[in-house]
């Protein structure tokens, strides 16, 4: 994989956390005002929220290291290029299954 696609990735890994941030912020607004089973909710989907947050975290932190490593010191670490697509994959997957939740939602509303 060459620097370019990487970086590439990497940015993509950025917009991504950075997105799911603002959208876990702005759900624990909502649940600082309701109460009772909404706020509890809306808590626990924030927190569900971070099953592709903490992934991201890992990818862009791994990818960073190896691309950062394989330019400036000239070696490869394999393992962090491996980390990094692995849990990356694992946050596809984690928001895909948030988005057929949503989908899901929508129809039986």
């Amino acid at each position: 994989m060459g620097n370019s696609d990487l970086l590439t990735l990497i940015g993509i890994v950025i917009a991504l956390a950075a997105y799911i941030a603002t959208v876990r912020g702005r759900i624990l607004d909502k649940a600082r005002i309701a109460t009772g089973t909404d706020k509890q909710n809306l808590k626990l989907y924030a927190r569900l929220l971070m099953l592709a947050d903490v992934p991201l975290i890992i990818s862009g932190v791994s990818l960073s290291v190896y691309t950062a490593e394989k330019e400036f010191l000239q070696r490869e670490w394999g393992c962090l290029l491996n980390l990094g697509m692995v849990s990356f994959g694992f946050a596809l997957l984690a928001l895909v299954g948030f988005h057929i939740y949503e989908w899901y939602r929508s129809f039986t509303a």
